[in-house]
């Protein structure tokens, strides 16, 4: 290893270990630099990690080139118009790939398709495939999900949403939007100029369901995005209120993106916010300190926020950053979508038919989780707020709520077992399982095997 890039990795790895004066995130990404961060290819990056080194580059780009100034517009299919000059894509600069380009489909399960079948369709064709008795009837709860950032719906994270509604929700409908390759991960910054036309496709669709069937979205949409898609569905329920005067009924965000959706000064149109839903809950898995560079949303963006292990470092998992320098240094280790995707493990693991029901308790911020962590026995005052992470989740303000890794059964969680609401306080005495996990938790985490998808 040359010397000057043992000691940029030297001063990496101090920066993360360090209490004292820890590196800013541009101090980091200046030293990462120095390691040979743009010398990594793309397709060996770990996705976070590309979505910031793209995030880094178009903010780059913009301070010595400006904005470029540019409209475009499909009034003739309903999507209005989109421009740099002005609106939700302002700050960003970027206008989105055609909906030629983009391919935008939808994936439709119901009770008339059979085991988890499912009826495809795309965006030209919806008003027939609808007419076609895909769609059940107005008094039908409606799920509309979406992936994100190099995401695609043959993810086994999809199909389990759509299994698990299906079963617990039997006369529902399940629509899940295929972008997958306008979400390519060809450029992150472009991905969500891409995602503000597929949010505005996807609540054409919807309003279609309110004008011809009389369907009541701030009733019965449930509406779920993980990482960017989580950000999109900003987008949809803009253009859903815009067509029908209607706000979603619940929007959940698995892990919402944060490069480049709160750093700018971005109005609140342009990304996830408490008034795009009824009622909108964020599962916050990656959103650790800036030294970290975690890609998660880090503040409170809903009406409840939940912060599994504290929302930084989840069980089983390593930080993306650790897996840039082992890329560096040659060294084989887990993905790093790990801490990213895991929002998404907790939310259809979650089973009101079975034990595994994530029940979470207030917190006041990370410090206070990690009192919580050193504490010899777990006190929990939910005060009559106690939460519960779900389909049908319960609770307002910040959660939070200790589980295990996979590996070691997820569902070994260390909070109150017992219904939500039930209980004003209670203290729990750790097993030896349970105290192996604290400290686990407390000494940050070690490698294990993890997830590669976003």
């Amino acid at each position: 290893m040359r010397p000057t890039l043992f000691c940029a990795l030297f001063l990496a790895l101090g920066a993360i270990t360090s209490a004292v004066a820890p590196l800013t995130r541009e101090e980091l990404l200046d030293q990462l630099e120095e390691l040979g961060w743009w010398d990594i290819p793309r397709d060996d990056l770990p996705l976070p990690a590309l979505m910031l080194r793209d995030s880094q580059e178009h903010q780059n780009r913009q301070k010595t080139q400006g904005k470029a100034e540019a409209e475009i517009c499909y009034e003739d299919l309903n999507l209005g118009c989109f421009s740099t000059i002005e609106g939700p894509l302002q700050y960003l600069g970027l206008l989105p790939k055609s909906p030629e380009w983009i391919g935008t489909k939808f994936r439709l399960y119901n009770a008339l398709q059979e085991n988890d079948t499912y009826a495809e369709f795309d965006f030209y064709n919806m008003s027939t495939a609808l007419e076609n008795d895909f769609f059940l009837g107005s008094d039908r709860t409606v799920f509309f999900i979406t992936h994100g950032f190099n995401g695609s719906p043959d993810q086994s994270y999809y199909a389990n949403y759509a299994s698990d509604l299906r079963r617990l929700y039997p006369e529902s409908n399940i629509f899940v939007m295929d972008w997958e390759k306008g979400a390519a991960s060809i450029n992150y910054p472009q991905d969500i100029a891409n995602g503000a036309l597929v949010g505005r496709q996807g609540a054409l669709l919807i309003s279609r369901l309110v004008m011809d069937y009389g369907f009541n979205a701030s009733q019965d949409l449930h509406m779920i995005g993980h990482s960017l898609g989580g950000q999109i569905m900003n987008y949809v329920s803009n253009w859903l209120l815009e067509l029908t005067g209607q706000l979603p009924a619940r929007i959940t965000a698995t892990d919402p993106a944060d490069p480049l959706f709160y750093d700018q000064g971005q109005l609140a149109w342009s990304h996830l916010d408490p008034d795009d839903a009824h009622f909108v809950e964020v599962i916050h898995t990656d959103c650790g300190p800036l030294i970290t560079l975690a890609v998660g949303v880090p503040m409170e963006i809903g009406h409840l926020d939940f912060y599994p292990n504290g929302g930084v470092m989840q069980p089983g998992c390593i930080s993306w950053l650790e897996e840039v320098i082992n890329m560096i240094l040659g060294i084989p280790s887990n993905s790093t979508s790990c801490n990213h995707g895991r929002s998404n493990v907790l939310l259809y693991d979650s089973d009101p038919e079975n034990d595994c029901q994530f029940t979470t308790f207030p917190c006041d911020g990370i410090e206070n989780f990690e009192q919580v962590l050193t504490s010899p026995d777990i006190t929990v005052n939910c005060g009559g707020n106690c939460g519960q992470i779900g389909y049908d989740s319960k609770g307002s303000g910040r959660h939070c709520l200790l589980t295990f890794s996979p590996d070691e059964g997820l569902c070994a969680y260390l909070t109150l077992k017992i219904p939500p609401y039930s209980l004003e306080e209670k203290t729990l005495k750790p097993r030896a399982k349970e105290m192996h996990v604290l400290q686990f938790l407390a000494e940050g985490g070690a490698p294990s095997r993890g997830t590669n998808e976003l």
